[in-house]
């Protein structure tokens, strides 16, 4: 039986209640379901209607479980993972319209024996081929679980050429207890998992390498593949971040003692010399920055700036409502110390709108295209999405406090940045879970000269105009775009479109390709 020590899976143990594995669920989440009405696109903030069809910006599926992370494919498709109730981990996918996949499907990955097998993934990251990694932990022969590494190929197969040559690579220790909490790729696409190894008297900061093929990697610590950081107390790597230019590795998480948070930075080794902290240029001399904090939940993410600053979450006393938390964003200088420049003296506050006293919990940070940081996570009473500026300072565009609220009884779990600048969360709502997709950065293109308020992606997507006029774009692919709306304007991108008019007189555009013009009721113009 898993038996997870402290919080176990960064905060999103709050609402997950799986059997075996021991998660406190202290939020106990009712269904939410109602379709988010759409909007048209412009301020960050905006659910972008180009997202989940007639759902305009939000997806509600079911992958019988909790989903706990999600990885983002070059070519734009969307990975969740998770567990069912089982539990057993599975991942599901999702075209970059918010579709589902339904050939890739909900796919179960392998893994965990003993008496009782089990498994849970807990992240992932998707290599520039377009394959993905997940992270998690599966249960050994003795019922204890062991880091488990899974690779899928860009459809959904396990990947064969990965691990023992059944898509897994595992990581354990006699008498220990193994939990893998997050991934990180380095520049040479060797796969980087840090959480947390459990021993009969505490538990400690664990990070462990393995080879793009999966196997452990021996000249990360002389010739071993893992770094395990003594520390007395319960100690655990939530999140996992590499420096580009150097190779170092950024943790953060929990860390017993007086402050109980930190970010530790490591620096790897060869198959002759040993992977260490960062002790000549981070930190307190120790490669440890201290995190002044008031909350036992420890850092939740962490993440590179372009700039190579470290951002992190953390929690502080609300500065609007006595008794209750915030929480903040931290940047770190290139020594490791705060910095004090970036929003304020304690980091970049993300506050509920005013005169709404509830802790905020942030569980998933994601740094912008252009330097901004969105963030993702729940109150104690729904989910929500922020956006800060690149100084910190939080974005206005969002909604008060630079804060995006959304559904009661929902949280969200994980964030990631588009490169086009919108902004995807994913997490659970009730019995079902959820995605989102914001505006964020994007910069809407023109359609017959007017800005559009429905875009596309530059793969195949099929986009639902609202019930008011719409100015709607493809980018690219085969796309399928219904107006709804009386006099909608409607432009296909490159390929084979086909673009549906609604009532009313609707101005359809077809690109370069073989297109389906189609109006509607009313006075159309259908121009090839």
């Amino acid at each position: 039986m898993f038996g997870m020590r402290g919080k176990g899976v960064r905060l999103r143990a709050r609402t997950a209640n799986l059997p075996g594995f021991g998660l406190a669920a202290s939020v106990a989440l009712a269904a939410s379901l109602a379709t988010v009405p759409g909007q048209a696109s412009g301020a960050p903030g905006d659910l972008d209607p180009g997202f989940g069809g007639a759902g305009h910006g939000r997806v509600v599926f079911d992958v019988g479980g909790t989903v706990f992370g999600m990885a983002v494919q070059p070519g734009g498709g969307i990975v969740t993972v998770g567990a069912d109730q089982a539990p057993h981990a599975v991942v599901a996918r999702f075209h970059g319209d918010g579709s589902r996949d339904t050939r890739f499907g909900t796919v179960p990955l392998p893994g965990g024996s003993g008496p009782t097998p089990q498994s849970l993934a807990y992240g992932a990251a998707a290599q520039p081929d377009g394959k993905i990694v997940v992270v998690g932990a599966v249960t050994d022969a003795a019922n204890r679980p062991d880091f488990a590494v899974w690779r899928l190929t860009a459809s959904g197969k396990l990947d064969t050429s990965f691990g023992g040559g059944d898509g897994l690579a595992t990581f354990g220790q006699d008498g220990i207890t193994d939990y893998a909490y997050a991934v990180a790729l380095d520049a040479q696409g060797r796969i980087l998992v840090a959480g947390q190894s459990v021993g009969a008297s505490d538990a400690d900061l664990t990070v462990v390498r393995f080879t793009a093929d999966g196997a452990p990697d021996p000249t990360f610590n002389q010739g071993f593949s893992f770094l395990i950081i003594p520390h007395a107390g319960n100690d655990e790597a939530l999140a996992v971040a590499v420096q580009p230019e150097d190779g170092n590795i950024v943790l953060a998480g929990v860390y017993a003692g007086s402050t109980g948070n930190v970010v530790a930075r490591v620096v790897p080794g060869t198959a002759t010399t040993s992977a260490h902290l960062d002790t000549t240029g981070f930190g307190g001399g120790d490669g440890i920055t201290d995190v002044p904090g008031t909350d036992s939940l420890g850092l939740t993410d962490v993440a590179v700036t372009p700039d190579g600053h470290v951002v992190f979450l953390d929690q502080v006393p609300s500065t609007t409502h006595p008794g209750r938390f915030d929480s903040t964003v931290v940047r770190l200088t290139s020594t490791g110390t705060l910095d004090d420049g970036y929003g304020s003296a304690t980091g970049a506050h993300i506050t509920v709108p005013a005169g709404t006293a509830v802790n905020t919990y942030a569980q998933a940070l994601a740094v912008l295209p252009h330097g901004a940081v969105a963030v993702a996570g729940s109150t104690d009473v729904g989910s929500f999405i922020a956006r800060l500026r690149p100084g910190g300072r939080p974005d206005k565009a969002m909604g008060p406090g630079g804060v995006k609220a959304l559904h009661d009884n929902e949280n969200l779990v994980d964030v990631a940045a588009l490169p086009d600048g919108r902004i995807l969360a994913a997490g659970s709502s009730g019995t079902r879970d959820v995605l989102y997709r914001l505006t964020g950065d994007l910069r809407p293109p023109s359609c017959a000269g007017k800005k559009a308020t429905i875009v596309g992606t530059h793969a195949a997507d099929t986009l639902v105009g609202t019930a008011h006029p719409d100015v709607i774009t493809g980018l690219g692919g085969r796309d399928t775009i219904t107006g709804l709306g009386k006099g909608d304007i409607i432009c296909g991108g490159p390929g084979g479109d086909t673009l549906r008019g609604g009532p009313g007189r609707d101005h359809l555009i077809g690109g370069p390709g073989h297109d389906k013009l189609r109006g509607g009721p009313g006075h159309d113009t259908l121009k090839q």
